[in-house]
């Protein structure tokens, strides 16, 4: 056990390496139906654009790169996903061991992330963006406390370049910009290393990667902000005070949500073993999460907000266990660590455990996952029936996008995602589970194709008594405009 502890704790970026290559293998060997982020994604990389929708463009720019690289695949989502999740361990061990200076405590500040509910797993098994943002905080908040200890010049580069991408990841990234500034401003000891001439190389580097998507953003705000406004005012009441009331309550209880169980788990061992004023840097890690939530209730206030997502604090709390981490003894951590480390490690493994057993007992459930959807079976039934390339419209994204990694040579379009440009094509396929797609792309008149329409009954993958009826039309086009085709 003692050497299990120490390759943990002393190779810790070996270890985590390790971790989420078995996440990786287990993803491709286990499973081939994308999710919900993850078909967005299939079909919003089917062009580069410098905006698409309520999220920031970068990490479609980056899938568009990985599928250039290794195809359109399945592979090449799960291995840049998996990179995000490897990237937030790195840089989170990188920041600690830039304040304790020790591998062991740096990768227990790391690793006790396995104990956040919303990082160990639904990060895993759902999120794309939140991953990819809160991987751009960490090594943010690595750079800054690299800039308060020796203010390279190339950490400003680096920092510029950490902002820039955590904005262009997800908008929310702002706040912890913010926050960093205002503590720095406050600091005496931060306000003289941080806003020195050099932090003009971090504002020109951050603008000059945000300011091209800033041009599309300003040009199209309603399609890049309506979706999050809605979801924030989910449940508005009419009443602006208990709408502030109702959201002050969601916030807390996001809070306490999101830090459990680690919180729980970490007073379990070390509550008789705080010791305050080892680090001074945790004042630091403190008043930045401090003066987010003084924004987000400003936010909630000023706005009426109802409704906030436990995922939408991940880039601000992350680092809560590397904060709690900082309060324990040296002498406790000598001695609990290896234990610690261990009670990270079980959650971890159950996670790789979960994640395949969830799918195989859905008979048991009788809910079909995501995952679970047949759409590889779909596509050979609809291959079948003479369609094999051409415009790809779907009720959904999930649905699009799960199709198109099955078409290799088609386009896919949902109502959702109509905006990217195609070519009018020889054939058209409509797919749905409930409603029938009516969006129709302006320059495709269905009364020159003929449609015939199907439905099929397929298991879900991994069930005996669930079945999934999706229906689905062809259209060809009739026979005097079979020659006719227009490149737009």
């Amino acid at each position: 056990m003692r050497r299990i502890t120490d390759f943990m704790l002393l190779r810790f970026p070996y270890f985590i390496a390790l971790y989420f290559l078995c996440h990786l293998i287990l993803r491709i060997v286990s499973n081939n139906t994308l999710t919900i982020d993850e078909s967005e994604q299939m079909m919003l990389a089917q062009q580069f654009s410098f905006g698409y929708n309520s999220q920031p463009p970068l990490y479609t720019w980056i899938q568009i790169l990985f599928f250039k690289i290794f195809g359109v695949s399945i592979f090449a989502i799960a291995v840049l996903k998996n990179s995000f999740l490897f990237l937030l361990y790195l840089f989170t061990y990188l920041g600690a061991k830039e304040v304790t200076r020790d591998k062991s405590v740096s990768a227990l500040c790391s690793i006790s992330m396995a104990l956040l509910f919303q990082i160990a797993w639904v990060a895993q098994i759902d999120q794309i963006h939140s991953v990819a943002v809160t991987t751009s905080a960490a090594a943010t908040l690595y750079i800054f406390l690299r800039i308060a200890k020796g203010q390279k010049t190339i950490d400003y580069f680096f920092l510029g370049i950490a902002c820039g991408c955590g904005f262009l990841f997800k908008y929310n990234f702002l706040l912890l910009i913010l926050s960093m500034l205002l503590v720095s401003l406050v600091t005496s000891d931060l306000r003289q290393k941080v806003f020195t001439p050099k932090i003009v190389i971090s504002i020109a580097t951050a603008l000059l990667i945000i300011i091209p998507h800033g041009v599309w953003f300003f040009q199209n705000t309603t399609l890049a902000t309506v979706e999050t406004i809605d979801r924030m005012h989910f449940d508005q009441t009419g009443n602006p005070f208990i709408n502030s009331a109702y959201g002050i309550l969601d916030l807390l209880i996001a809070n306490i949500a999101f830090i459990s169980p680690f919180w729980i788990i970490f007073l379990a061992f070390f509550r008789k073993d705080l010791q305050p004023d080892q680090y001074f840097q945790k004042n630091w890690l403190a008043r930045i999460y401090v003066s987010i939530f003084l924004m987000l209730l400003l936010i909630i206030v000023m706005s009426g907000t109802t409704n906030i997502k436990e995922r939408w604090l991940q880039p601000y709390l992350f680092f809560f266990p590397f904060w709690a981490i900082l309060h324990v003894k040296s002498s406790a951590l000598g001695i609990k660590a290896g234990n610690f480390a261990l009670t990270a490690a079980f959650f971890m493994v159950v996670v790789i455990i979960i994640i395949p057993i969830r799918l195989v007992t859905i008979d048991l459930s009788g809910k079909p996952h995501r995952e679970n959807f047949p759409f590889e079976k779909l596509s050979v039934k609809i291959k079948d029936k003479g369609f094999d390339k051409g415009l790809i419209i779907a009720e959904n994204m999930f649905i699009g996008g799960n199709l198109r990694l099955f078409f290799d040579n088609a386009q896919a379009l949902a109502p959702s995602i109509s905006n990217l440009n195609h070519q009018q094509q020889n054939a058209v396929l409509y797919v749905w589970n409930d409603k029938k797609p009516v969006f129709v792309p302006p320059e495709i008149n269905m009364t020159d194709y003929n449609c015939l329409e199907f439905k099929e009954k397929i298991p879900y993958k991994f069930s005996k008594s669930l079945v999934y009826k999706p229906r689905y039309a062809i259209c060809t086009p009739l026979p005097h405009n079979l020659d006719f085709t227009v490149a737009l």
